[in-house]
């Protein structure tokens, strides 16, 4: 076995002599390295990295003292609080600057209109009621359909259309037959909730640019699309 003896002063590593057993050693440190010297020299049983001296024991620098003295980066997502190195959880739109946890707020509008898009999709082609009783989406599918069949009915001069299919009110499919009125009806509803939609997401796309980093931060896109949808 051996020990590792240190200068007092530098702390650097200055022998590593072999010793025979620890009592030896303490008894007479000469005897296993011949230039010990008591004023001069420490020793530990532990080859440490960046040692420090504590009331006259050697131990492992903190991360914190390795700060102070420069020999520490602090990692992406540390920060200093209390005089102590803490590690806290980014979010990937967060980082740290000067020692404060910052917002990218281009990446995050980006990312919340990105959802926003989503939600107008959603939300536009979702199912309305027709003469309550009847379900209708409201896909870019529909609307093409009903378009076509309106188009004809108008050229041919015909006044309805047989098995338009719904959904009842228990999901189950049924086939109805429309007159051109209400296939026009149709239309203007699917129209105006896709207009809804749109004009939703593009007042919560103007209202993110005013948002502080702290609201920006904690903002739910679909609660408050939500909460714009039902004025």
């Amino acid at each position: 076995m051996y020990v590792v003896i240190y200068n007092k002063k530098s702390l650097e590593i200055i022998a590593k002599p072999t010793i025979t057993n620890l009592e030896e050693f303490k008894g007479s440190p000469s005897l296993f390295y011949p230039d010990w010297d008591a004023e001069k020299h420490t020793w530990n049983e532990t080859e440490y990295q960046n040692p420090i001296l504590e009331n006259g024991k050697l131990r492992e620098s903190t991360k914190e003292e390795l700060y102070k003295a420069g020999k520490y980066s602090l990692s992406s997502n540390e920060i200093i609080e209390n005089g102590k190195i803490k590690t806290v959880e980014l979010s990937e739109f967060e980082y740290i600057d000067n020692n404060k946890i910052k917002i990218n707020r281009d990446k995050k509008i980006e990312n919340i209109k990105e959802k926003l898009n989503a939600l107008k999709v959603q939300h536009s082609e979702k199912e309305f009621i027709f003469k309550e009783k009847y379900k209708q989406k409201n896909r870019e599918l529909d609307k093409n359909n009903l378009g076509n069949i309106t188009t004809m009915l108008l050229a041919t001069k015909q006044t309805d259309f047989k098995n338009w299919k719904f959904k009842n009110l228990d999901d189950k499919d049924i086939y109805v037959d429309l007159t051109i009125q209400d296939m026009l009806l149709i239309a203007k509803m699917m129209q105006e909730q896709t207009t809804k939609a749109m004009m939703t997401e593009t007042a919560l796309k103007v209202k993110i640019e005013t948002l502080s980093d702290e609201e920006l931060k904690n903002f739910d896109s679909e609660k408050e699309f939500e909460k714009e949808w039902e004025k």
